[in-house]
C-alpha cells in the first residue's frame, strides 16, 4: 500500500477511505478527546502513558470505547508499523488518538431510538514538519497573552486533553495581530501563567524549573518528562 492506514471505529482503512460523519457530536459539539503521541526512530514515546490518559478523558466524559487498554496500544502499534514504512528512517510520526460520543441521533434521524451511543474511534497519523519548527530551536518563538482567557478547571477538568479548542483558535489570532510568527501564552481569569496553545511553558532561572500550578493546566507527557529529568540534570523544580 502506498498511502497511510487510518484506523477508524472497528478496523484499518487507507486514509483516503476514512470518512467522519457529518452528524458526529465531535463535528457537532467539538465533543471530541484527543492524544497525540510521536516516535523517535519510528518508536513512540511514551505511549502507554498517552493511551492511560485518554481512557482517563474516556471516563471523565462517560464514553466507554469497545477496546481496552491493551487493544489501544496493539492498534497503534500496527498502525505505527505500517505507516513508519513510507517515511524515510530520518523522518517520524505523529500519532493522533481521538474520540467522540457519536453520532447526534436526531440530526441522524434516530430520535425515539435507544439513547446509547457508539462512540466514535480514530486512530492516524502524520510526518512530522521538522522544518517548520526548526526556528523554533535556533530563534526561540515570540509568546504574546492575548485577552482571551484560558478556561477555568471549573468548566473543564484540563487533565482531560479536548479538541474543544475555539478559545486557542481566536487567542492565536489576536496574538498573531502582534506577530504573525508568534505563539499564545494564555493567562487565567485571575491573570497568572497557564499554557500555550499548543505547548505546556516553563521558565527557568537561576537552575531551577518555575511552572504554572498543575490546577489549571494539562500536565503534558514531555512535561512529566522534564520534571522526571532535572534532579538528573542539577535543577530544580517548583
Amino acid at each position: 500500500m502506498n498511502e497511510p492506514v487510518v484506523y477508524l471505529n472497528d478496523g484499518f482503512v487507507p486514509a483516503s477511505q476514512a470518512h467522519l460523519n457529518i452528524y458526529d457530536l465531535g463535528i457537532i459539539l467539538g465533543a471530541t478527546l484527543t492524544e497525540m503521541t510521536r516516535t523517535f526512530r519510528h518508536e513512540p514515546f511514551r505511549l502507554e502513558e498517552h493511551v492511560r490518559r485518554l481512557l482517563r478523558s474516556c471516563k471523565y466524559a462517560d464514553i466507554e470505547l469497545a477496546l481496552d487498554h491493551e487493544g489501544l496500544v496493539e492498534c497503534t502499534r500496527t498502525l505505527i508499523e505500517t505507516n513508519s514504512k513510507l517515511i524515510g528512517p530520518e523522518q517520524d510520526l505523529g500519532v493522533v488518538h481521538f474520540v467522540t460520543p457519536g453520532e447526534n441521533q436526531i440530526y441522524a434521524g434516530s430520535a425515539g431510538k435507544s439513547a446509547r451511543l457508539t462512540p466514535t474511534l480514530c486512530i492516524h497519523s502524520f510526518p512530522l514538519p521538522f522544518a517548520v519548527w526548526r526556528p523554533y530551536f535556533e530563534q526561540g518563538v515570540h509568546a504574546v497573552t492575548p485577552s482571551i482567557r484560558h478556561v477555568p478547571p471549573q468548566c473543564v477538568d484540563p487533565k482531560t486533553k479536548n479538541r474543544s479548542r475555539l478559545h486557542y483558535w481566536l487567542a492565536d489570532k489576536q496574538s498573531q495581530v502582534v506577530d504573525p510568527a508568534a505563539t499564545s501564552l494564555l493567562l487565567d481569569l485571575d491573570g497568572n501563567l497557564t499554557e500555550c496553545s499548543g505547548a505546556n511553558f516553563v521558565v527557568v532561572e537561576n537552575d531551577t524549573i518555575f511552572t504554572p500550578t498543575s490546577r489549571n493546566i494539562l500536565e503534558g507527557v514531555s512535561l512529566v518528562t522534564l520534571r522526571e529529568l532535572a534532579p538528573e540534570l542539577g535543577l530544580g523544580w517548583v
